[in-house]
């Protein structure tokens, strides 16, 4: 790890919020939230985050709506990293891509293949990434 990196992370499952900060790497800031809009809330402009982590399935939200809600907030700089649990559609992947996300993580069954995921995911130069379709999917 090359240097430490503040990074949100939405989930409206607490134990899916604890599970994502335990196993990230040690040295990074992790803020979470329980609500997409809570990010909208807590946002400095003087300090932006990193990278957002952003669960697709939150109950009362829409994936689109939050990710076109982070985009406008954070324009192009900060990469919103998609993750969920659930099997995704490609055509959802498009609709998402469209929205402004910029990358898609299935959650794998191993706790040490998403750790392993997780970090490659911060190690990735996203200020020069085009997010494609054929990308969205387990690294």
């Amino acid at each position: 790890m090359e240097r430490s990196m503040l990074i949100y992370y939405a989930d409206d499952d607490a134990e899916d919020l604890n599970l994502f900060c335990s196993i990230i790497q040690p040295g990074h800031k992790v803020e979470t939230f329980s609500d997409p809009k809570k990010i909208l809330k807590h946002i400095d402009k003087n300090k932006l985050p990193d990278i957002v982590f952003l669960d697709i399935l939150i109950p009362g939200t829409a994936a689109d709506e939050n990710v076109q809600n982070l985009r406008k907030a954070f324009g192009k700089k900060v990469p919103i990293i998609l993750i969920t649990g659930n099997c995704v559609s490609e055509n959802e992947i498009r609709r998402l891509i469209q929205s402004g996300a910029t990358f898609f993580v299935q959650k794998p069954d191993s706790l040490f293949r998403y750790r392993d995921i997780l970090a490659q995911l911060l190690e990735i130069d996203w200020q020069n990434y085009i997010p494609r379709v054929e990308d969205f999917q387990e690294i």
